[in-house]
C-alpha cells in the first residue's frame, strides 16, 4: 500500500510539473559517448543526471520522465555505412547518379557527433520518435572527450589561480611548487599536487518533425581533488577515481540545465 501511494505522488508530481512548465514539448533522448571509454556508461549516467535536473527546474514542458533508449549515435554510422556501400555500387557500375544527387547539400550531418545548427540528420527517426513520445523536440547529447587533456586547461587555470591566491593571504606556498614557511623550519616546506577527471558534452536540440539541430552548445564538467605533500607525510588523494568522474557529471549536468534554462527564458532554445 505504501508503495502504491508513493507511486501515485510521484505521478502527481510528474503531472504538475508539466502543467507548470510552458513551451513546447521535449523529450531527452540516451545521450551517446563517442571516446573511447564508452564502455564506462558516462552517456547513461549523464543523461539520468541531465534529465532529473531539467525535471526539477519545473521550466520545461517534458512529454516523458526518463531519457527515451534509442541510439542516436549508431544511426548515424549505420547512415554512412549505407553511403559506402552506394560508393561502393557506383564504382563498380560507373554510374554515380545515386551517390551525387545531393552534390553541394550542407544541410544533412554526416553524424551525430559533428552535427552542427542548421543541419539534419534522419528525418524518419527523429518524427517517429517525436510522434512515439509526443515530443516536439529532442534533447540529445554527445560525450566528446572524457579523462584528462589540453581540453581541461581552462578549469585547472582557474583551480590553479584561486589557490595561489589563498596561498598568497595565508602566508602558504603556491600551488606552483614548494617552499619554506620563513622562521618555521623545514617541516613547513609542502607541495599541493592536484588532479582530475573531466568530461565534455556538446549537446543539441532537436526538432522532431525535421531532424534539423535547432541549438547546440560544448559543455565541460571537472572534478577535482588535491593532495598535500609534507616533511610529515601526505594528506589528501591523487589517485584518480570513479568519484572524481561523478563530480564531474554532476558538474557538466548542472552547467548543461543552467544555460538551457536561461536560454529557454530568452527564447533562444526552441
Amino acid at each position: 500500500m505504501r508503495r502504491i501511494v508513493s507511486m501515485l505522488s510521484a505521478l502527481m508530481l510528474m503531472v504538475s510539473s508539466a502543467a507548470a512548465a510552458e513551451g513546447p514539448s521535449c523529450a531527452v533522448i540516451q545521450f551517446d559517448d563517442d571516446t573511447r571509454y564508452d564502455q564506462v556508461k558516462t552517456a547513461d549516467a549523464l543523461s539520468e543526471l541531465v534529465m532529473e535536473r531539467l525535471t526539477n527546474s519545473d521550466e520545461f514542458n517534458l512529454s516523458v520522465f526518463a531519457p527515451i533508449d534509442a541510439d542516436l549515435g549508431s544511426v548515424s554510422i549505420q547512415n554512412q555505412a549505407q553511403g559506402y556501400e552506394k560508393m561502393k555500387k557506383a564504382m563498380v557500375d560507373g554510374n554515380f547518379d545515386e551517390v551525387f544527387e545531393e552534390v553541394g547539400d550542407e544541410s544533412k550531418a554526416r553524424s551525430m557527433a559533428t552535427a552542427q545548427v542548421g543541419q539534419c540528420i534522419d528525418r524518419e527517426i527523429t518524427s517517429k520518435l517525436g510522434r512515439d513520445n509526443d515530443a516536439e523536440y529532442l534533447i540529445h547529447g554527445t560525450i566528446v572527450n572524457l579523462g584528462v587533456g589540453s581540453w581541461m586547461k581552462e578549469d585547472y587555470s582557474a583551480m590553479s589561480r584561486a589557490i595561489n591566491m589563498a596561498s598568497t593571504f595565508t602566508g602558504m606556498p603556491s600551488a606552483a611548487g614548494s617552499m619554506n614557511a620563513s622562521g618555521i623550519g623545514s617541516l613547513a616546506s609542502f607541495n599541493v599536487k592536484k588532479t582530475g577527471i573531466g568530461v565534455q558534452c556538446d549537446v543539441r536540440v532537436i526538432k522532431a518533425s525535421t531532424g534539423e539541430i535547432v541549438w547546440l552548445k560544448r559543455f565541460t564538467g571537472v572534478g577535482t581533488q588535491k593532495m598535500l605533500e609534507t616533511a610529515l607525510g601526505q594528506f589528501g588523494r591523487d589517485k584518480l577515481n570513479d568519484a572524481l568522474r561523478t563530480k564531474a557529471l554532476e558538474q557538466a549536468a548542472d552547467k548543461i540545465v543552467k544555460t538551457m534554462t536561461s536560454d529557454l527564458k530568452a527564447q533562444k532554445l526552441f
